[in-house]
This record gives structure tokens, C-alpha cells and sequence, in this order.
């Protein structure tokens, strides 16, 4: 995480509750989506984070308001 314009020495940065419901209710927003998604297949590719959606809540919820994320 950029801290003042440059990245944070390993140790520093933002820290991100682990026991907030709002991040919970996300990352079961995401995991709803995907499986409705997967019961309505559509041609071409699409790949699922079943598993993996606390990294997408994560890393989303440390990004400041001029913080850019390209995916």
C-alpha cells in the first residue's frame, strides 16, 4: 500500500478488520454472483474466484480515494 506517494516499508500499511460484516456481506455478494453466473452459461470464458473472494474484498477495502486498480 502506497503510504505519502511511495509504497510502505513490510509491516506498514493499512490494516483491514478481519471481523467487519460489511466485508463478510461482500465477499457472499461475490460468491452469489459467481454461482448464478454458473448456473446460466455463456459462451466464452469466464473465471470464478470461488475461494478466493477474500482477496478481491481485501485488497479493495485498503485502496485509498486516489488509489487506481486496474483488473
Amino acid at each position: 500500500v502506497a503510504v505519502g506517494g511511495r509504497a510502505a516499508p513490510p509491516g506498514e500499511g493499512v490494516t483491514v478488520p478481519d471481523d467487519d460484516p460489511a466485508l463478510l456481506r461482500r465477499m457472499a455478494l461475490i460468491r452469489e454472483t459467481e454461482a448464478a453466473l454458473a448456473r446460466h452459461p455463456r459462451p466464452g470464458f469466464q473465471l470464478y474466484s470461488a475461494g478466493e473472494e477474500a482477496v478481491a474484498v481485501g485488497v479493495a477495502a485498503a485502496l485509498a480515494p486516489a488509489d487506481r486498480l486496474l483488473t
